[in-house]
C-alpha cells in the first residue's frame, strides 16, 4: 500500500519489509535494519539487540595491519536455580551439551567387485545367508572364512555378529568383547591389511523411530572405535543394518565408504555419525524431575558424584527417599557423615552393601520397595577403571572391569521392567563416544549402557545414557593417570565444575533422548588437536567443519 501511495517519488523512497512470508523473520528484520544503517539511519541497536543474548565489540576499522584482534570473552552468568525457577540453561552449560546426528550421505556409483572373506566369531547369524545373497548380486563373491589370516589375501573381511546361544544377555555380552578383543589382536600380531568390516543388527538407535532389539553387540561399537584410534592400518569399520530385507545395492555401497568409519543402513538410506551442540533454543520443559512420593536408587551412591547427585536430588528436586548402594556399605569413611548431611537437608538415605554385579542382591534391594515406598528413579552411577592398550587387555580384565557397569545395569533393567519409574538414568562416558585409546574395556562397557537406553525407548521404558567428560569434584575422571589424562588435556577437554554437571543431567534427563554427550571442550584446542595430526576426525565435522568460527577470530562477527 505504501509503496502505491508513494509510486511517484519512484527510486527516492526505498520500501523496507518486517515480514516476508517466505523467509525467516529475524533475517527479514536483520536486513531492513542493515540498510537504514548503511544510509545513515540511526538505528537503536541496543535496543534491537537488549533480548538476544549478545553484546556489541568495537571492530578493528583498517584490514591490512596483519594484527589479530581478539574480543574479551564474556563470562557465562550463573543461575544455580534455573531449574527450579524454570529458566533456559546458561550459555556455559548450553555450549557442553552435545548429541549425535546421524546425517544421510549420497554414495557415487561405482564398480564393485572382489571378494571377501565372512567370518562369524561366536555364532551363524540369521543374516548371514541374505548377505551373501546381496552381495553376490553386486559383483562381490563372499568366502567363509574360520579365522582372520584366512582373508589376508581377500579384497576385506567382513564380520557379522550373531548371537552365541547363550540366555543369558550378561553372558553374551562378555562373549561379544573377549572374543572381538581376541580377533583385533590377532589382526594387530599378523600385520592384518585388508579392511575388516563389523556388521551388527538393529543394534544402534539413529533417530526415535528406530527398534533397537539388543545391548549385546553395543560394546563392539566402543571397542572398535578405539581400535581405530589405536591401530588405524587395520582400517576397522562399523555397519549396523536395520530391521526389513537388506538392500542389496546400499549394503555394498556402505562396504565401500572408505572414508566413513562407521554408518548405519536403514532400507535405500545410509547415515553416519556427527557430533553437534543441541541447539540453544531447544530448551527441556521444567515439569518435576521426579515424582516426590517415592525413593530413588543411586549405584555407586557414596561416590563422589553419586553424592552430589543424591544431594541435588533432595535439596533441589524434593527427594525424601534415598538407597545409596556400595560395595562397602557403611564401611566407606564417609557413610555415616554423608547420611547425617541428608538428614538435615530433610531426607532419609539408606546405605545397601552390595555388589551391583549380583543378581540376587539386586534382586533384594528392588523387592525392599512396595507401594508404601515406590521406586521412582534409578541413577546407575558405579563403574571402575582399568586402562591399557589392546594388545594388553585380557578377557578378564575387561570381564571385572564390566561387571559393575554392563551387568549391574541388566539386572537393574530387568528388575525394574514392571515397576513405574520416572527415570533410569545411566552414567556413560565420553570415552564410548569417541574411542578413547588405552580404554578399550571401559568404551566397550559404556557403549553397552548407550545401547541399553536405546532398547529401554524402544520397549517404551525410560532411559536416559549420558556420555560424561571429566567432572571437577570425583567420577572416573579423577582417577585418570597418565598417558590417559595427558590426552584428555590434549584435547581440550576441561572438567564440568558439579554445578554444571548437575545441570547437564537435569537437561538429559528431561529431554526425552535415549543418549547425550556432556563435555566441557575447549574446540579451538581440540580442532589444533587434530589438525596437527593430520585432519578432523569425520565424527567432529560438523562440529569443527570449515564454518566453524574460532573463538581468536571472533572479530569477524559484529555481535557476539
Amino acid at each position: 500500500m505504501g509503496a502505491l501511495c508513494l509510486a511517484d517519488h519512484g527510486a527516492a523512497v526505498t520500501f523496507l519489509p518486517s515480514l516476508n512470508p517466505s523467509r525467516n523473520a529475524l533475517s527479514v528484520i536483520l536486513h531492513s535494519l542493515s540498510t537504514l544503517h548503511v544510509r545513515s539511519v540511526a538505528v537503536d541497536w541496543a535496543g534491537f539487540l537488549r533480548p538476544f543474548d549478545c553484546r556489541s565489540v568495537i571492530l578493528p576499522t583498517y584490514a591490512f595491519q596483519r594484527k589479530r584482534f581478539r574480543p574479551q570473552r564474556r563470562k557465562s552468568p550463573k543461575n544455580d536455580n534455573n531449574e527450579v525457577n524454570g529458566t533456559a540453561p546458561s550459555q556455559g552449560i548450553v555450549n557442553f551439551r552435545f548429541e549425535i546426528d546421524w546425517l544421510q550421505v549420497d554414495t557415487r556409483p561405482t564398480l564393485r567387485t572382489g571378494t571377501w572373506g565372512l567370518f562369524s566369531p561366536l555364532a551363524e547369524s540369521p543374516l548371514i545367508e541374505e548377505l551373501i545373497i546381496a552381495l553376490n548380486r553386486e559383483g562381490i563373491f563372499v568366502h567363509p572364512v574360520r579365522y582372520v589370516e584366512q582373508a589376508k589375501e581377500f579384497d576385506g573381511l567382513l564380520c557379522t555378529w550373531g548371537f552365541t546361544g547363550s540366555s543369558s544377555v550378561v553372558d553374551q555380552t562378555h562373549d561379544y568383547i573377549a572374543t572381538a578383543l581376541s580377533q583385533l589382536q590377532e589382526a594387530v600380531k599378523t600385520g592384518f591389511l585388508p579392511p575388516i568390516v563389523w556388521i551388527t543388527h538393529q543394534v544402534v538407535g539413529g533417530s526415535r523411530d528406530d527398534r533397537v532389539t539388543t545391548p549385546t553387540p553395543g560394546p563392539l561399537w566402543g571397542l572398535g572405535r578405539v581400535a581405530r584410534n589405536e591401530h588405524p592400518e587395520l582400517k576397522l569399520r562399523l555397519i549396523d543394518l536395520g530391521d526389513g530385507p537388506v538392500a542389496q545395492e546400499t549394503l555394498s555401497s556402505a562396504m565401500m565408504l572408505d572414508d566413513e568409519p562407521e554408518c548405519i543402513v536403514r532400507k535405500e538410506r545410509i547415515l553416519v555419525p556427527q557430533i553437534r551442540r543441541v541447539q540453544a533454543d531447544v530448551v527441556p520443559t521444567q515439569q518435576p524431575l521426579m515424582r516426590t512420593d517415592g525413593a530413588v536408587l543411586i549405584t555407586g551412591g557414596l561416590g563422589g558424584i553419586g553424592q552430589h547427585v543424591a544431594k541435588w536430588l533432595v535439596s533441589t528436586h524434593g527427594i525424601r527417599n534415598i538407597v545409596l548402594v556400595s560395595r562397602r556399605g557403611m564401611e566407606t569413611p564417609t557413610a555415616s557423615q554423608f547420611v547425617n548431611e541428608l538428614a538435615k537437608l530433610g531426607a532419609g538415605a539408606t546405605v545397601v552393601a552390595a555388589d551391583i554385579a549380583d543378581f540376587h542382591k539386586v534382586q533384594s534391594i528392588i523387592q525392599s520397595f512396595d507401594q508404601g515406598r515406590p521406586l521412582r528413579g534409578v541413577i546407575h552411577a558405579a563403574g571402575l577403571l582399568n586402562d591399557g592398550i589392546l594388545t594388553s587387555l585380557t578377557p578378564e580384565r575387561c570381564a571385572a572391569l564390566c561387571r559393575p557397569k554392563v551387568d549391574g545395569a541388566w539386572h537393574l533393567h530387568q528388575l525394574t521392567k514392571g515397576l513405574d519409574l520416572d527415570a533410569f538414568v545411566l552414567f556413560s562416558s565420553i570415552s564410548g563416544t569417541v574411542g578413547t585409546p588405552g580404554q578399550g574395556n571401559y568404551a566397550a562397557a559404556n557403549t553397552f549402557l548407550d545401547t541399553l537406553a536405546q532398547l529401554r525407548h524402544t520397549e517404551g521404558l525410560p532411559g536416559t545414557s549420558v556420555a560424561w567428560g571429566l567432572w571437577e569434584s570425583g567420577g572416573m575422571g579423577s582417577r585418570l593417570q597418565g598417558a590417559t589424562r595427558a590426552r584428555y588435556d590434549q584435547l581440550g577437554m576441561h572438567a564440568l565444575k558439579v554445578e554444571e554437571g548437575l545441570e547437564l543431567l537435569g537437561q538429559a534427563i528431561r529431554s526425552g533422548q535415549a543418549c547425550s554427550v556432556a563435555v566441557a571442550y575447549d574446540l579451538d584446542k581440540l580442532q589444533n588437536y587434530f589438525e596437527d595430526r593430520g585432519g578432523i576426525p569425520r565424527l567432529f565435522h560438523s562440529l569443527l567443519g570449515a564454518g566453524r568460527v574460532r573463538q581468536d577470530e571472533g572479530s569477524r562477527r559484529a555481535p557476539t
